[in-house]
C-alpha cells in the first residue's frame, strides 16, 4: 500500500473514530427497590450510557415464579435511623413521597401497587416522641395528635396518637415496575451471585453498589446486620384505615391496607438471620392486631412471609474510589444500609447515588474503556 493510500486509510479510520460516540459502562450491583432506583435514575443523567444491573436475587415474576403476594408493609414512615443525619433522612423522604405521590395521581396506581391510607400511630406511653411532632410531619398529609374522642375507640392501654396519610406500596408488584422502566430505557439485567467486585472489575467504568444484605461479604462490611420481620397478608377489603404501635425494641404490630390485600405484622429481631417462619410470633401477630381491630378475626390468611431487613448504624451512601484485592482501583457509588426504610427514602437516595455517579465520571475524566 502506498503512502497515499494509507493516509487515505489512516484518516477514514480517523473519521469512523470521530464518528463512533464511545459508550460509557455503568454496573449497578443489586437489584432490589435501591439498586433499581439507582440504576434508572442514572439512565436519566446519562441517556447513552449502558446501564446494567447484576443481582443474585429478584422478585418472583422477573425469575418466573409469578403468584407471589409478594409481603412487605411498605409503608411511607421514616423509621429512627440514628446515625444518619436528620436533614438527608427529610430530604430523601420528602423526594421519594413527592414520586410515589405523582404515581398515586397517574393512571397506573394501582397497577404499580401503590395507594394512599390514613391512620394512626398508637402509643403506650406519654412522653416526648408521643408528644410529637416527629421531623417528618411536614412531609406526610395533615400530621396531627389523636382527639381524645379517637382516643376512645381504641384499647385503654393506648393513651396517645397520631393521625396523618401516607403512601403505601407493594414493594413485589412495585419493584417489577422498575424492572421493566430500566429495561424500556435500554438497561440490561444480570442474575448472578458475586463473591468479589474483582469478578467485574474490567466491565465496567463505574459503579454504583446497592447490594443488602450482601455488603457483609462482597465489601467486606461488618456494620451490617440482619433485621428479621414476620409478616402476614389477610384479605380484609373492609379494613380502610392502617394502625401501629411498637410493643417493644423487637416487636411491632402494625395494620397496613395495600391495593389487593391487608398487611399484619411485624417484628424487628436485629441480629437474627432465621428466615423460617415461626408459629408462635404468627399468633401473637393476629392476637395484637385483632384486639385493635377485632373484626380481623374473621379475615382470611393469603400468605405469610420473614425477611431480612439489611440494617446498618447509618445509610452509607458516598463515593469512593476503590482498591480492590486483586489491587485494581475502581470507581464507585455506595447506597445501602437502609434497615427497614428503603422504600421510605429509595428514591431520594437514587437520586443522589445518580448524582455521585455524574459527579467521579465527570471529576475523573472517566469514559468509556472500550
Amino acid at each position: 500500500m502506498g503512502a497515499h493510500s494509507q493516509y487515505v486509510a489512516l484518516r477514514s479510520l480517523l473519521q469512523k473514530k470521530r464518528e463512533l460516540k464511545m459508550v460509557l459502562r455503568i454496573g449497578v450491583v443489586g437489584a432490589g427497590i435501591e439498586g433499581m432506583s439507582t440504576a434508572i435514575n442514572i439512565q436519566r443523567q446519562f441517556i447513552d450510557a449502558q446501564v446494567t444491573v447484576i443481582g443474585a436475587d429478584f422478585s418472583p415474576r422477573i425469575r418466573g415464579k409469578a403468584g407471589s403476594t409478594n409481603c412487605g408493609a411498605a409503608f411511607i414512615m421514616p423509621e429512627f435511623l440514628a446515625g444518619t443525619p436528620q436533614e438527608l433522612q427529610k430530604q430523601w423522604t420528602k423526594a421519594t413521597h413527592d414520586h410515589l405521590v405523582k404515581i398515586y395521581y397517574g393512571p397506573d396506581a394501582n397497577r404499580l401497587g401503590v395507594n394512599m391510607a390514613s391512620g394512626y400511630a398508637l402509643f403506650t406511653e406519654i412522653g416526648e416522641i408521643s408528644k410529637g411532632p416527629p421531623h417528618w410531619a411536614e412531609t406526610l398529609f395533615g400530621w396531627r395528635k389523636a382527639t381524645p374522642e379517637e382516643m376512645s375507640v381504641f384499647p385503654e392501654k393506648f393513651l396517645d396518637g397520631w393521625n396523618f396519610g401516607t403512601i403505601v406500596v407493594n414493594p413485589g408488584i412495585y419493584t417489577e415496575y422498575l424492572y421493566d422502566r430500566f429495561r424500556l430505557r435500554g438497561g440490561k439485567i444480570v442474575q448472578r451471585r458475586l463473591e468479589s467486585m474483582d469478578e467485574i472489575a474490567n466491565d465496567f467504568d463505574v459503579f454504583a453498589c446497592s447490594p443488602g444484605l450482601g455488603a457483609f461479604e462482597l465489601l467486606k462490611d461488618e456494620t451490617m446486620m440482619p433485621m428479621r420481620g414476620q409478616l402476614i397478608a389477610v384479605s380484609a377489603p373492609w379494613v380502610k384505615f392502617f394502625y401501629g404501635y411498637e410493643k417493644d425494641d423487637e416487636t411491632l404490630c402494625y395494620i397496613i391496607p395495600r391495593v389487593n390485600d391487608v398487611i399484619l405484622g411485624g417484628t424487628f429481631q436485629v441480629g437474627e438471620w432465621d428466615t423460617t417462619l415461626d408459629a408462635d410470633i404468627t399468633k401473637r401477630i393476629l392476637d395484637d392486631c385483632t384486639e385493635i381491630v377485632p373484626s380481623l378475626k374473621h379475615a382470611k390468611i393469603v400468605d405469610e412471609w420473614a425477611g431480612l431487613r439489611p440494617g446498618r448504624p447509618s445509610v452509607r451512601l458516598e463515593y469512593e474510589h476503590r482498591e480492590l484485592d486483586s489491587g485494581k482501583k475502581i470507581h464507585v457509588v455506595y447506597n445501602y444500609g437502609h434497615g427497614g426504610a428503603g422504600v421510605t427514602l429509595h428514591w431520594g437516595c437514587g437520586q443522589m447515588a445518580a448524582g455521585f455517579v455524574k459527579d467521579a465520571i465527570e471529576k475523573n475524566g472517566l469514559r468509556s474503556l472500550l
